[in-house]
């Protein structure tokens, strides 16, 4: 698979030593499923651990977009002649009912178990990929403003578990799925109340740069439920939602319980009992007030000697009332006292016209002009209808010019 088809399938394959581990920890929690579904199954190493690890396994079925993966695969099993029945599919996942596959006989125990795509459906679309995506869908619930501006953007893998949870519930049944640890805290929050029959919420942290070559967090997440009317309280107080307690996938060791507490959703829940009676409502409220979409153009560095460079590399000669401080959440946990970083703003307000820099900063107009190419392939509809060069903020927010300018409101 060539770099471009893994960044649209988002194609981190397991390796064959991982996903045998992965179900040693399964048979470590007592888990003997007589069905295994894996949704993506790429090569197919999962399901060569489960067929070993796993004797009660009667039915194990793969689903892979990618026919290449599937073949191999085939050709793989057929040498072995597997004692369960395996199935293969060459499909989308979404385009799969996940209900005319998985058994309906109440007593067969159900495994999930897998490694859906590391890739958002925001990078999808920068790849100008027409497959691995599901239905176009507000996952969060956010209000117009705040889903062109960024907030609707979701992990193809969440998408994947919200469509493949519901069949679980209520069942003898564990989901095991290889998970980028954003995309297990947005699962984690969309069960803020217990779905039927979960009786534990667990997360194995992995090193995914040892596994995967990948510079990102992830983890094994393991879901275990059982039939509702068998199935005991996950949350450690009865006022609580779901919890999470995280450990190392290599030692075993309990990191922290983390999710729902008192109504919160929390990092550490035994540290937040402990300060629990100082909480309260803070009149603040943070705001994400800037998008802009052209990071590599309107975000200057300042260099050594006083110049600005911009993230091509190149030096950029704009008048200082267009440029203000630009702090982010690095600058801001490193307790960083002055900025190194500013950005050009073009505009006031939204609709203002950028047009009339070319008069006021001829500088900065210049400047614009010559990355215009790049301004203009922003794919986020939010610019649609606006002036050429704008950026967005859509709540109000005070601005200090860099270099002696007054406050702006706006």
């Amino acid at each position: 698979m060539d770099k471009r088809a893994r960044a649209v399938f988002g194609d981190w394959q397991t390796p064959p030593e991982l996903a045998k581990a992965i179900c040693r920890l399964l048979q470590e929690k007592s888990c003997a499923p007589h069905f295994m579904l894996e949704p993506t199954c790429g090569q197919g190493n999962f399901i060569e651990a489960a067929l070993a690890a796993f004797p009660a396994l009667q039915t194990v079925c793969g689903i892979e977009i990618y026919a290449p993966y599937l073949a191999h695969l085939r050709s793989r099993l057929s040498a072995k002649a597997p004692r369960a029945e395996v199935k293969l599919q060459h499909a989308d996942i979404f385009s799969v009912d996940p209900t005319g596959i998985i058994p309906h006989d109440p007593a067969a125990s159900l495994l999930i178990l897998g490694n859906p795509p590391w890739v958002t459906n925001s990078a999808l679309g920068a790849q100008d990929a027409a497959v691995n995506l599901p239905p176009k869908a507000n996952l969060g619930g956010w209000r117009g403003i705040e889903a062109l501006t960024g907030k609707s953007n979701f992990d193809i893998a969440t998408a994947i578990c919200l469509k493949l949870l519901p069949v679980l519930y209520g069942r003898s049944a564990t989901l095991a799925l290889l998970l980028k640890n954003s995309v297990i805290v947005q699962l984690l929050r969309h069960m803020q109340q217990r779905p039927a029959g979960l009786i534990s919420f667990e997360q194995y942290a992995l090193n995914a740069w040892q596994e995967f070559g990948a510079s990102t967090a992830a983890s094994l997440l393991l879901l275990r439920f059982a039939p509702a009317a068998d199935a005991c309280c996950v949350a450690l107080n009865p006022e609580d939602g779901v919890q999470c307690t995280l450990y190392d996938f290599y030692t075993r060791r309990k990191i922290k319980t983390y999710g729902w507490c008192a109504g919160n959703f929390v990092s550490n829940c035994a540290l937040y009992r402990q300060v629990q009676s100082l909480d309260g409502s803070c009149p603040f409220t943070w705001r994400s007030g800037m998008k802009h979409d052209c990071a590599a153009v309107l975000e200057l560095t300042l260099q050594p000697d006083g110049s600005l460079q911009n993230g091509l590399g190149e030096r950029a000669d704009v008048e200082a009332e267009v440029l203000y401080p630009w702090c982010k959440g690095a600058d801001l946990n490193a307790d960083v006292a002055q900025p190194s970083r500013c950005i050009i703003l073009p505009q006031r307000y939204p609709s203002e016209d950028t047009a009339q820099l070319a008069l006021t900063h001829p500088r900065a107009f210049a400047y614009l002009s010559a990355h215009g190419a790049r301004l203009d392939a922003r794919r986020s509809r939010i610019y649609q209808g606006r002036p050429r060069f704008a950026v967005i903020r859509h709540w109000r927010i005070f601005f200090y010019a860099v270099q002696g300018g007054d406050c702006w409101t706006i």
